[in-house]
């Protein structure tokens, strides 16, 4: 176990790297000289450093809590390539492989060791981490102390405990998002001292945020299909190990080159599909939300959603996996009201399981969770500017309009064609009065462009095919000057599409989101 006399010569010396990145260098030196630390930084943003680095420099074992055997697993392959030593209790370990890094740990050849939050807990756990120097105990993704729900933790809120046995090292939690009020409830579990607290911005500019609503599942599959064709690699969540199996299935129908992730399959499986994305031989991951902490791939293009998250903490995080490479990346939730019942299901399961919480604790817990449920509805409603939202959202000043999220780029658009329509009405009135003679107008409509050609006859299209199923003439579902006023106006909601001629709240009921669905495709392949 080598020490190093600052945390430049760690630095430079075993990370290959001449100057930190911003904030970094503040965090690491206020950890070295004893204080806690709460860090919040984006995907990408260098978390990892600001405990590894002063471990490196203090004396003793750092010791990680992290959610995921997986990412452990990782982490340590990277450490251990650089010339360090670090290993990992968690339950996939035997009972010699325990042993072996117990008598590692007590010896004091270990830089780092990882613990999942259940094995830190153990009695067995505790006595072994008694008898050795800690030189600081470090909690990645911390935001996991507050998360309810089916993937939900209790482990996590039983922290404090071992970290008081150990003596009370330097406490060290990092994670990419958290909003201030989790921020306090992460200070709470832990028992953060006097922490030096360092929030890093949560723009990422070069993410394009969408959100696309869908009415059935049909819906989705069509919006996905096109998303992964236009994106190529990329990473897809589902809700359920049983979703993530379907979607695998239809989009492998398809000839895709994918994989599938969930913590239902065995280590092997899990670790078969991890690399098979890292190393290029899929270029698309469907999973829960088991995959993806540590993720280092940086060519993602796309994040797509299937159906919402639990939080805007998890979508936000998730999402934030496009596009590290600092490339223009698409993030899409495709979103249905029914979303949130599979949600509120886990709530409720969790809350009614014995998990050994207090029913004080746990009720608390779950309003919590109903309470960022009804934040992550709202961003998957509004008709702002995403990017504004999520920046408000986690306490940071937003502009009023981003200009490259779905709901602005619809706003721009819609204000272009009320610009445009406005024009051609006063000319349509100045040519009008200079021939005040004529009666009735014979002049043809403005001409329309190529695309709005093609949207027009897709249009007629649709028309046609409504009209035989109901065996009606075609007028009698909308008439040539309503659709003309749809690819001029081009409506992307029903009440935008009631402000049509000829569009009433019957129809608008009837045939409204099937037209509204070609008008919105249209737009955005002009994007």
């Amino acid at each position: 176990m080598r020490r190093f006399h600052s945390a430049k010569e760690a630095l430079t010396q075993v990370f290959g790297y001449a100057d930190f990145r911003p904030h970094q260098e503040e965090i690491i030196e206020a950890v070295i000289e004893g204080r806690d630390a709460l860090v919040l930084m984006p995907t990408g943003g260098g978390k990892s450093l600001c405990y590894q680095i002063p471990a490196l420099v203090r004396e003793g074992t750092a010791v990680i809590v992290s959610p995921l055997i997986a990412l452990m697993q990782d982490q340590i392959t990277v450490i251990q390539n650089r010339g360090l030593e670090a290993a990992c209790l968690s339950s996939a370990n035997s009972l010699e492989e325990n042993r072996e890094i117990e008598s590692q740990f007590l010896s004091g050849t270990l830089d780092f060791l990882y613990v999942t939050p259940e094995r830190l807990v153990n009695e067995w756990t505790i006595s072994m981490l008694q008898r050795a120097r800690v030189s600081l105990f470090a909690v990645d993704e911390a935001h996991c102390v507050v998360t309810w729900g089916h993937d939900f933790r209790p482990d996590y809120l039983k922290l404090g405990k071992p970290v008081e046995m150990m003596g009370r090292p330097q406490v060290a939690a990092l994670t990419a998002t958290a909003t201030p009020r989790v921020r306090e409830d992460i200070l709470k579990h832990l028992g953060l001292d006097d922490p030096v607290t360092i929030v890093r911005g949560f723009a990422r500019e070069n993410l394009h945020f969408r959100i696309t609503a869908c009415d059935t599942h049909k819906d989705k599959y069509k919006r996905l299909y096109e998303l992964v064709k236009r994106y190529k690699t990329g990473i897809i969540y589902c809700s359920t190990r049983k979703k993530v199996e379907q979607v695998y299935e239809a989009l492998s129908d398809f000839g895709l080159s994918v994989t599938a992730y969930h913590a239902g399959m065995t280590d092997e499986q899990r670790e078969e599909a991890h690399n098979a994305f890292m190393n290029r031989h899929a270029n698309i991951v469907i999973a829960t939300n088991a995959f993806g902490m540590g993720i280092d791939r940086a060519d993602v293009r796309f994040v797509a959603h299937f159906e919402i998250p639990g939080s805007v903490e998890a979508y936000y995080q998730e999402a934030g996996r496009a596009g590290r490479d600092g490339q223009p990346s698409r993030c899409t939730l495709l979103y249905s009201g029914t979303d949130v019942r599979t949600i509120r299901f886990f709530i409720d399961k969790e809350l009614e399981a014995d998990n050994g919480l207090p029913a004080d604790v746990k009720a608390e817990a779950a309003r919590k969770a109903e309470e960022r449920l009804k934040y992550m509805t709202f961003y998957s409603t509004t008709p702002k500017c995403l990017r504004g939202f999520l920046l408000e959202y986690f306490g940071e000043a937003a502009p009023k309009k981003c200009g490259n999220c779905s709901c602005c780029l619809a706003a721009e658009q819609e204000a272009q064609l009320q610009l445009e329509t406005s024009r051609r009405r006063a000319a349509d009135n100045a040519h009008r009065l200079e021939k005040p003679r004529r009666t009735k107008s014979t002049a043809g409509a403005a001409p329309l462009s190529e695309a709005d050609e093609k949207l027009l006859n897709a249009l007629y299209a649709q028309r046609k095919r409504l009209a035989g199923k109901q065996n009606v003439p075609a007028f009698m579902v909308f008439s040539d000057a309503t659709l003309r006023e749809m690819v001029e106006k081009k409506p992307l909601s029903l009440d935008e599409l009631l402000n049509i001629s000829g569009v009433g709240e019957k129809k608008a009921a009837r045939y409204g989101t099937t037209f509204l669905r070609i008008i919105e495709d249209a737009v955005e392949n002009r994007e």
